[in-house]
C-alpha cells in the first residue's frame, strides 16, 4: 500500500510543479509584455495570447488532476487490497494529460512568439 500511496504523491508533485511553472510563466511573459510593446516594432501578440490562455487552463487541470488523485486515494485506501495493482482512472490520467498538454502548448506559443518578434526586429533594422 505505501509504493501506491507514493505513486500518488509523485503524481500529485508533479501536478504542483506543473502549476508552477504555467503561473510563473505567465507571471514573467506579463511582466515582460509591456517593455515589447514599448518598442516602435510591430508586435505580433496572438501567440502570446494563446499562450496565456494555454498556461491558465494548465493550471486549471492541474487542480483538477489534484482532486481527482485526492479522490483515487480515499478509494485506494478503502479497498486495501494489496494484491490488486493500483491503476490511475480516467478521471485521474485525463487532466493529467491536459495539464501536460496545454502546459507544453504554451511553452511552444511562446517560442514561436520570440521567433516571430526576433523576425520582425532583424526585418526592420535592415530595411
Amino acid at each position: 500500500m505505501d509504493a501506491s500511496l507514493a505513486g500518488f504523491q509523485s503524481a500529485t508533485d508533479l501536478a504542483k510543479q506543473l502549476i508552477t511553472l504555467a503561473t510563473g510563466s505567465l507571471a514573467l511573459s506579463i511582466t515582460f509584455t509591456k517593455d515589447i510593446i514599448k518598442t516602435n516594432v510591430p508586435v505580433v501578440t496572438w501567440p502570446l495570447k494563446i499562450a496565456w490562455v494555454s498556461w491558465l487552463a494548465s493550471v486549471c487541470f492541474g487542480i483538477w488532476t489534484m482532486m481527482a488523485l485526492t479522490g483515487m486515494i480515499f478509494k485506494v485506501t478503502e479497498a486495501a487490497d494489496a494484491s490488486k495493482p493500483v491503476t490511475y482512472a480516467a478521471s485521474v490520467s485525463i487532466p493529467a494529460l491536459l495539464q501536460i498538454l496545454t502546459f507544453l502548448l504554451g511553452i511552444a506559443l511562446l517560442i514561436l512568439h520570440g521567433a516571430k518578434m526576433l523576425r520582425l526586429k532583424t526585418g526592420s533594422s535592415q530595411s
